[in-house]
């Protein structure tokens, strides 16, 4: 296939491997089901050398290795491992608890030995409020993540969360006016929810 005259990037891709035993996987709650997710990933597993080979084909020059959630949580061996063996035309992103007070000084030292471009924060509601979010605690992950140069890539489940976290994001983005700040899946749009943000 002949390569674009704009070159492609892959802005958002899941890498994950069915070597179990190098890199064990937490299906808990998956979407689609435990039996079916554990048979997609030993039979289609998207290991780096097969993404790469996709890549080739569609004329994708790079792109983001960001953590699945799905499998394996914030255990980011797989995505940190791919990013490093592909350093030319792979960089991650990595799930991380950012309130957990161990978070700050484990990513400061996991981006100064490996090839991260950002960070994904994933959580539920508590209530009205998102303390995996914009908590006290959280938000000193946020400021190592604008010191490091780094993107927060932000993922919360899909409904009505979304209209209620849009203020705070915002709240966020202005604080970090430096941090490129992403909505994972366009924030789950949801038809009709824009009316009900406040």
């Amino acid at each position: 296939m002949s390569r674009p005259a704009i070159p492609l990037f892959d802005s958002h891709a899941h890498f994950f491997t069915n070597d179990f035993e190098r890199y064990p996987i937490n299906i808990a709650g998956a979407l689609e089901g435990e039996e079916a997710l554990r048979k997609r990933l030993e039979e289609n597993p998207a290991t780096d050398a097969f993404m790469l080979g996709v890549w080739d084909q569609c004329g994708v020059v790079g792109g983001t290795a960001v953590q699945y959630n799905q499998v394996y949580k914030t255990d980011n061996r797989y995505t940190i491992d791919v990013a490093d063996l592909h350093p030319d035309r792979i960089t991650a992103v990595l799930l991380v608890p950012a309130a957990k007070p161990e978070t700050p000084e484990w990513l400061r030292e996991t981006s100064a030995a490996h090839n991260i471009a950002g960070i994904r924060l994933f959580g539920f509601p508590d209530g009205d409020d998102f303390p995996w979010l914009d908590s006290p605690a959280a938000l000193k992950t946020w400021d190592v993540a604008a010191e490091l140069g780094l993107a927060v890539d932000l993922m919360f489940v899909p409904g009505d969360v979304a209209p209620r976290a849009l203020p705070r994001i915002q709240r966020l983005a202005e604080r970090y006016p430096e941090t490129p700040v992403v909505l994972d899946h366009c924030g789950w749009p949801i038809p009709g929810a824009a009316s009900r943000v406040r």
